[in-house]
């Protein structure tokens, strides 16, 4: 067997620095230089292309601009509906799980990303995957 990345029972974690208005259960984005083993990050938001791809959702905050972004492996997920077991989880417009992929933007100006963030694994948890990352461009 060949094995190209983490295994897929592997969870990882970071530290972060964030921003203030950073929620638990936020996909997020790398927006600033890797200091040591910390990211600095913000949240993801598909309806605007320079705000992804998102590279995992903050579990946990440790002050209002620090916190925990887990990257992959089984993760619990709150404050979303009740997400279908085996369906593709998405970055919602709310930089949430979602299994409704984004619409696309109303104008030529505007336009969404869609990325496929992991697979719902309860009504409550999706094992992330968020790489190999699949984004789209819906215009």
């Amino acid at each position: 067997m060949i094995v190209t990345g983490p295994s897929r029972s592997a969870t990882t974690f970071s530290p972060v620095i964030c921003s203030a208005g950073d929620a638990v259960g936020d996909f997020v984005r790398l927006v600033g230089p890797t200091v040591g083993v910390v990211y600095e990050v913000t949240k993801a938001d598909p309806s605007n292309a320079l705000t992804m791809p998102a590279v995992g959702t903050l579990v946990r905050k440790l002050t209002a601009t620090t916190g925990i972004i887990q990257k992959q492996g089984l993760c619990a997920v709150s404050g979303v509906p009740a997400l279908t077991i085996g369906k593709i989880v998405f970055v919602g417009l709310d930089s949430k799980a979602t299994t409704i992929p984004p619409a696309a933007g109303s104008s030529s100006t505007q336009f969404s990303m869609i990325q496929a963030i992991g697979v719902a694994a309860a009504v409550d948890k999706v094992e992330l995957q968020t790489h190999p990352m699949f984004v789209k461009t819906r215009i």
